[in-house]
């Protein structure tokens, strides 16, 4: 696997083992030697671990086709929708 950095991404059981190494406390050299990444990988899992719960942090980009129904759309139809509903109680009550 290949990171968004061009660098050698460590496998999910080498991470997974890293987020143990973590959690259980072990100094960081440690989890550097038992797991063969860079120490700067170590700081960044704990950091996210301790951010997200996870030694990923979630992907932040929006994913799939947008939707087509905007905010602005979402309040006309609202709009349009009192309008009607006052329209009709009005037309009733006559």
């Amino acid at each position: 696997m290949v990171s968004k950095h061009g660098t050698q991404a460590l496998p999910p059981s080498k991470r997974q083992l890293a987020q143990c190494l973590i959690e259980d406390g072990a100094d960081v050299q440690s989890i550097v030697d038992e797991v063969d990444c860079c120490r700067r990988t170590v700081f960044n899992y704990k950091r996210n671990i301790k951010e997200h719960g996870s030694c990923l942090a979630p992907s932040v980009s929006r994913m799939g086709r947008p939707p087509k129904v905007t905010d602005e759309i979402i309040e006309v139809q609202r709009t349009i929708w009192v309008e009607l509903t006052f329209s009709l109680s009005c037309i009733q009550l006559c």
